[in-house]
């Protein structure tokens, strides 16, 4: 599971899947769905953080990402949406639409606390995206997908970062640098020549200063990267009994 802090918990793609008229709505409109989808990040970054807080010793530093959380977060950008494309026409249809989001988002939020928070006891933060550059090797044409993963002091490993993605011309190979990692980090790459999955490329965690480059041989198949850490339990809400 990917940490709440390091965003991006859903793509363009899982909304238009929650709502099909979602994208075509923010299009006719002029309304930004990406800044949407980062504000209702924010807003539910700061509930999750203030009932971490009340609830135990626990920040949103320590909180991951499960589908709970991200049928809250989805609904709730729906229920933005479609609440500016009202204000914006004046329209019935989009402002039952609205409120119908904003009730689900509702009962999403309490299905999420119900089954608790999620959390890691030691977060390891995703990456930067890494820097990759094609350089002279022995390889064919191909175009190239590289993700890099953060590895802390006891060899956790957090979520793979954003993709890098390069093509390459024949005689070619890439080098990729990690960036953004403290002196005790380690990382890990994970790449693909083609449409399939990211893979593992190397067999001990990197030094942050080291930089890998494509073997002669190619690719390897190693394990496919994964998206984060283990939860290691849930924070769910405390039942206080009424006294008498």
């Amino acid at each position: 599971m990917a940490l709440l802090v390091d965003g991006a918990w859903c793509k363009a793609d899982d909304l238009q899947a929650y709502d099909g008229g979602a994208t075509t709505v923010a299009a006719e409109e002029g309304i930004d769905l990406a800044a949407k989808m980062v504000l209702s990040e924010q807003w539910i970054t700061d509930r999750v953080d203030a009932y971490l807080q009340w609830e135990s010793t626990l920040t949103v530093v320590n909180a991951v990402v499960d589908e709970p959380l991200k049928r809250w977060h989805l609904s709730n950008v729906l229920a933005m949406v479609y609440r500016d494309a009202s204000f914006s026409q004046a329209n019935d249809r989009f402002e039952k639409k609205w409120k119908a989001f904003e009730q689900d988002a509702a009962k999403r939020k309490a299905e999420y606390l119900q089954a608790g928070v999620p959390f890691v006891g030691n977060p390891v933060r995703k990456p930067s995206p890494p820097a990759v550059i094609v350089v002279v090797g022995e390889q064919p044409a191909a175009a190239y997908s590289v993700v890099v993963t953060r590895v802390d002091g006891a060899g956790r490993e957090g979520a793979p970062s954003e993709v890098t993605a390069v093509e390459a011309a024949a005689g070619n190979g890439i080098l990729v640098t990690a960036a953004g990692l403290a002196e005790n980090d380690r990382w890990n790459v994970y790449a693909t020549d083609g449409d399939g999955a990211c893979r593992r490329q190397n067999d001990d965690a990197l030094d942050p200063s080291v930089m890998w480059s494509l073997p002669a041989g190619g690719m390897s198949v190693g394990a496919q990267v994964r998206s984060g850490q283990v939860a290691d339990g849930r924070i769910r809400q405390r039942r206080i009994l009424p006294r008498g």
